[in-house]
């Protein structure tokens, strides 16, 4: 990797690019003191990598993580730069177009998988917070060659960010995860309902509608939702209700407040503020039907109140 500095409004970062290799930690550890540190004790780091050599990158995370660093990826993040170095930061978030690339563990010369080395990656990014069954799942997604991305449109969702000020660990509560567990505690089941919105994407003809066709997180995102919804409508036995109501007013909210035009889905890149808007939306209308349901998410008041009372740095 190369490491640079890269001067912003809140100081000077350090930029990490390339391939990670061997030497690449002491290289890190001789330019830390360029860093600028805030008042909260932090550092900021710029992640973009396409991966690398598994060791190397762990001590690589070891160095960020005792040093305060915040991890940020604009660029594309893959391999262990989002399964080692990404979650090592004390806080990690996507910012622009960033994304994250998720394989399994694998040789690279025979192309053959190797379980416990995504293993043991997984149970690291735990150490440090993040989810262990989001790291597994995104990474048995694709075959060793492949990539799964993620952007900031799913990423929270799965706990794959943490912005500052969020408790620790994320694996106290995801959201989607959750989700899942209220599907399955309810043993609702669509199986001949392919994944999308409630509408049939082939008839999409708003701007609304054709940024959740053509944006397949959103549409994943948008798409567990509406199963949520589904069951709590089949418990009540349909008809005119609060729910239904409820559920009416928040899409016509988020249509409004998103302000999605034929422009903003006139290509990938212009789409990318309003699909950021929609995720926000749809992950708080997420909680509320969680709530309504009677399986809120888990209560991160004692975590935070015991952040307040230690030093969470030290």
């Amino acid at each position: 990797m190369e490491f640079t500095k890269s001067v912003a409004p809140l100081g000077t970062a350090i930029k990490a690019t390339g391939p990670i290799k061997a030497g690449d930690a002491a290289k890190l550890q001789s330019i830390i003191g360029e860093a600028t540190v805030d008042e909260k004790g932090l550092r900021r780091i710029i992640l973009e990598s396409p991966g690398g050599e598994v060791v190397e990158a762990v001590h690589i995370a070891e160095i960020i993580r005792s040093n305060n660093f915040v991890t940020l990826v604009g660029g594309e993040c893959a391999s262990a730069c989002a399964m080692l170095l990404y979650p090592a930061g004390r806080y990690s978030y996507l910012i622009g177009q960033g994304k994250l690339g998720f394989h399994s563990c694998y040789d690279r010369q025979q192309l053959v998988v190797h379980p416990e080395c995504t293993e043991a990656i997984a149970n690291i990014a735990a150490s440090f917070g993040f989810p262990y069954g989001s790291i597994k799942l995104f990474a048995s997604l694709t075959g060793p060659a492949d990539m799964h991305w993620i952007t900031n449109v799913l990423a929270r969702c799965y706990g794959l960010e943490r912005l500052i000020g969020d408790p620790v660990p994320i694996s106290v509560s995801t959201l989607c995860p959750k989700i899942y567990q209220a599907l399955v505690d309810g043993k609702f089941q669509e199986p001949d309902r392919p994944l999308g919105p409630s509408f049939d994407c082939k008839k999409a003809t708003t701007a609304p509608e054709l940024l959740l066709c053509r944006d397949p997180e959103l549409m994943q995102l948008d798409a567990l939702m509406g199963k949520l919804y589904r069951m709590m409508r089949k418990r009540e036995g349909g008809g005119v209700s609060k729910l239904l109501s409820t559920q009416r007013a928040w899409i016509a909210e988020r249509d409004q407040k998103c302000a999605v035009s034929a422009n903003t889905v006139s290509s990938y890149e212009n789409s990318r503020s309003a699909a950021q808007c929609f995720s926000e939306l749809t992950m708080a209308r997420m909680d509320e039907l969680l709530e309504a349901n009677g399986t809120p998410r888990l209560d991160f008041s004692p975590v935070t109140d015991r952040m307040k009372r230690e030093d969470f740095f030290r």
